[in-house]
């Protein structure tokens, strides 16, 4: 294998996930117009959009809403309480065998809303140090 051959791979590889790119294109795009005030920062890769989201659990309701609406769907659901959250949503399209090249939405949440709150109390016996030096 020369160096050429590993740049032709490359290239090869890069062609693909452009091509798996623009065939989400619209939807990534569309996902990003109607998130764009609730997402902190996104990326691509080639065949999945990710998504930072921050709030609380009506932003989070919002995402959920925007992604099902574009026939996304998640089996990541979110646990009550739980200070963060991360899914993806995969495009349902059932006469597609090959789901690898189909739109996914990865998203990370994170929420606003906690607060640190004590929950009750302990008596913890600790070892006392010093420092004493002999004479």
């Amino acid at each position: 294998m020369t160096l050429n051959d590993i740049f032709d791979s490359e290239t090869d590889q890069y062609k693909g996930r452009i091509f798996n790119i623009n065939g989400n294109g619209e939807l990534f795009d569309t996902v990003l117009h109607e998130l764009s005030h609730l997402v902190k920062y996104s990326w691509v890769t080639s065949y999945a959009l990710y998504i930072a989201v921050a709030g609380g659990k009506e932003e989070l309701g919002q995402v959920f809403k925007v992604l099902r609406s574009h026939g996304l769907t998640t089996d990541y659901r979110p646990q009550e309480g739980d200070p963060s959250y991360e899914g993806t949503f995969t495009k349902v399209e059932p006469l597609k065998q090959d789901t690898h090249y189909l739109g996914r939405v990865h998203v990370s949440f994170t929420s606003t809303k906690c607060k640190r709150t004590q929950v009750g109390t302990k008596t913890v016996m600790e070892p006392i140090y010093e420092i004493r030096c002999e004479e």
